[in-house]
């Protein structure tokens, strides 16, 4: 023994005055127990398997010839649950590099839970492992038993089991396995059963995507160890494909890749037959195609256009916050804010960049998702709504166990779904109120989370970090209780782009092509278009220089604003109509901000329109001159041709439908023509015009609004006849413009428009 000592000591490598110094640390002595036992297995049971599969291409030959034992040996069990009841289908599938990864990611979870390893050997703790990937709870469990109860796998009883009583003699645990949001009605029950294997003292294995919304009540306070499985570690992937091919990786996998890769990536890209290096750079492309499909619309923040002040404010404010909460400062961010505007402005684009801008998970789920969910029944419904928060929830958690700052964005597009529950009336209301409560629960329920964990400095990384947000076409129509403060707690207004905003979102979808040409002309086109009609004009363009086989040129742009044809009647028709609007619009409101455009956009043939609305006050006269415009169109029709056509109705925001809209909230809601009463709220058009006097009366304000107009357009004919030429042979026209035609026949307009107090006091209305 002496010898053999000397002669190791001889071997040792000298260096002159300084004395042997062992070999570094290496990762693997930071590995636990189970993981390295993990590691042991399937290091033999898949170099074994590359012995009988030599050669990757014979693979499918060698499979048919594959033997039974063999089949045993390198598959697993699957087993699915069916129902309520313990009704199991068995089958046997091969075992894949995604059960590698499965097993190594559980056997490090439980290695990374200081003292657990030990109390599953000798004591009972109750264990939940939250798996919110359907493939990925599936995967773990065909092979939780095996990584932790070794060769008692398998002498593990259901927690409830009906058809299948406990084994007589001591079961080495129980375990629950629960994949959707369990009924209600059930609850006593489960309560039960939970109790019942608690009384075992025996270690109890939970398998959900979020253990305190799926597990009873009981387990989750019965001192629950609580563990999320994933995302997949770099060591973790690297060890798989070491594992698989009998291949060190020699390159670093970047955390940004892991981050990206689940078990479905791990089972697609590693395989025996390839090499390590070509797994990492499959799994590099997977992640790789993952942020393409979810950055479809790849902008910054600084390159969207068109927001107003107040959404700039605080988008910047909202950047800065997260970034201080990151470096350490305290949680100040506005956590609930309300995105209103019309469809295409940009509305979903803002949220995507902002999560991308502030490195914030983004959770995308809207009425439509949880209505759609199975039969759309109510309990269908309230649990895909329950889980998607739960979701937040659990990603919030992930995020800060990872990075310590952990913050997601739970957007909810079409808000207004969820309606003001007063104005209900339908034979349905009961399920709409079910859902609005549901909904208002969910969004109180974001404040915290059980299993908080307090760290030395004071701030709670286990506690979710939530921002809500919302999407609508008309915040008014959303129940007052969904938009208090505590839940949303603003609302900010998008409005259509203005000319510049147009223009400058064309030359951001045009990256460098076409930088030497003049766009204003094209940004005056596109009046009235939001940024998904730029983007699809964009688009178009490029579509038409691909067809011809040429670089993308000016005219291929001007084309794919793809007006329609139409007969020279029928034109000069539309231009009177929209000229109308546009001459009414200048005299009452000034000529800033007022737009008139041939282009057509969908069903949209012309349209004249103000970018955006003065802050006024919301008096009688404001509401009239509102209806004044509206109507302007079919009454210079009527001046011009003797009757209006019927381009002004027929349908919902059509001009009529808006016109009695506004004079139906006058007259019964906002309490502004004939006595003051409130029968409703001003959304709610088709209620309040069952009542036979506010016909009357709406009717009445209609008339005295169109015989106003009438006298406008009747005393500037001229003015309207050379606006109409210039629609035609231009197919625009801006305010300033219809300012100096009508100043050109002797009527000026002042900057704020005309004020007539007669007219617009309302003071003669029956």
């Amino acid at each position: 023994m002496a010898k053999d000592r000397t002669v190791r000591e001889a071997r040792r490598p000298k260096k002159s005055g300084k004395k042997y110094a062992p070999p570094a640390k290496t990762l693997e002595d930071a590995v636990g127990p189970f993981e390295r036992a993990q590691r042991e297995a399937e290091t033999n049971r898949w170099a074994a398997l590359r012995r009988r599969f030599r050669n990757g291409a014979l693979g499918a030959a060698v499979a048919r010839a594959f033997r039974s034992d063999d089949e045993r040996e390198f598959s697993i069990d699957i087993k699915s649950f069916d129902g309520d009841q313990d009704r199991f289908d068995r089958r046997r599938i091969m075992a894949g590099a995604h059960d590698v990864a499965a097993r190594l990611m559980l056997a490090a979870a439980i290695d990374g839970s200081e003292g657990l390893a030990s109390e599953l050997r000798c004591g009972g703790p109750v264990v939940a492992f939250d798996v919110a990937d359907p493939f990925e709870l599936e995967t773990v469990e065909a092979c939780w038993q095996e990584v932790i109860f070794g060769e008692d796998a398998g002498k593990t009883a259901s927690v409830g089991s009906k058809k299948t009583p406990y084994p007589r003699q001591d079961p080495r645990g129980f375990h629950l396995v629960v994949k959707e949001l369990p009924k209600i009605a059930y609850g006593s029950t489960r309560q039960k059963e939970a109790l019942a294997a608690l009384a075992a003292a025996r270690p109890i294995i939970a398998l959900s995507p979020d253990a305190a919304t799926h597990l009873p009540d009981a387990l989750v306070r019965a001192g629950l160890t609580r563990l999320t499985l994933g995302p997949l570690a770099p060591r973790t992937i690297a060890e798989t494909i070491r594992i698989v091919t009998g291949e060190k990786v020699r390159t670093v996998i970047e955390p940004e890749v892991a981050a990206r890769t689940g078990l479905a990536e791990i089972g697609i890209a590693v395989r025996f037959d390839r090499s390590a290096a070509e797994c990492v750079s499959r799994l590099r492309r997977l992640a790789s195609a993952k942020v393409r499909d979810s950055d479809s619309r790849d902008l910054t923040l600084d390159q969207i256009h068109g927001l107003p002040k107040e959404a700039i404010e605080w988008t910047r404010g909202f950047v800065r916050d997260i970034e201080s909460f990151r470096n350490g400062g305290p949680w100040l961010a506005d956590a609930g804010v309300v995105w209103n505007g019309a469809s295409g402005v940009g509305k979903t684009t803002l949220v995507r960049c902002l999560a991308r801008e502030t490195k914030c998970e983004l959770l995308v789920t809207g009425h439509t998702r949880w209505q759609s969910h199975a039969d759309g029944h109510l309990g269908h419904f309230l649990r895909l709504m329950t889980a998607d928060f739960a979701e937040a929830k659990r990603r919030s958690e992930v995020a800060s166990i990872r990075s310590g700052s952990g913050c997601v964005i739970l957007f909810v597009d079409e808000l207004d779904s969820f309606s003001d529950r007063a104005s209900l009336t339908h034979s349905h209301r009961s399920y709409e109120t079910a859902t609005i409560n549901g909904f208002i629960a969910c969004c109180d329920g974001l404040g915290g989370a059980d299993g908080n964990t307090g760290l030395a400095d004071g701030r709670d990384y286990r506690k979710p970090r939530i921002v809500l947000m919302g999407a609508t076409n008309d915040y008014r129509r959303c129940d007052p209780a969904v938009l208090r403060s505590g839940r949303f707690n603003r609302v900010i207004t998008i409005p259509l782009p203005d000319t510049d905003a147009l223009e400058a979102m064309m030359r951001v979808r045009l990256d460098r092509d076409l930088e030497d040409e003049d766009l204003t002309d094209l940004a005056l086109m596109a009046a009235g278009f939001t940024g998904a009609d730029i983007e699809r004009v964009v688009n178009d363009a490029r579509r038409l220089a691909r067809h011809a086989n040429v670089p993308l040129e000016l005219e291929h742009l001007k084309r794919a604003f793809g007006d329609r044809e139409l007969s020279a009647a029928r034109r000069e028709r539309i231009a009177v109509h929209e000229g109308s609007h546009i001459l009414v619009d200048v005299m009452l409101h000034g000529p800033e901000g007022a737009y008139a455009t041939m282009t057509s956009v969908g069903d949209r043939l012309a349209g004249a329109f103000r970018l955006q609305d003065a802050d006024a006050p919301g008096t009688f006269g404001d509401h009239f001159r509102r209806l004044m415009v509206l109507l302007a169109g079919r009454v210079g029709e009527t001046e011009t041709y003797g009757a209006p056509s019927d381009g002004g109705g027929g349908s919902l925001g059509s001009d009529l439908h808006q016109a009695t809209s506004e004079a139906c909230a006058m007259a019964a809601s906002f309490g502004l023509a004939g006595p003051p009463i409130f029968l409703g709220p001003a959304s709610s058009t088709e209620r309040l015009l069952s009542f036979p006097e506010v016909r009357t009366k709406v009717i009445g304000l209609l008339a005295r609004a169109e015989d106003a107009c009438a006298k406008m357009i009747a005393g500037n004919r001229g003015a309207l006849d050379e606006i109409a030429a210039r629609l035609v042979r231009d197919g625009r026209i801006e305010g300033k413009a219809v300012a100096a035609v009508l100043a050109a026949h002797g009527t000026h307009v002042p900057a704020g428009g005309i004020a007539d107090s007669k007219t617009f006091t309302g003071k003669d209305v029956p």
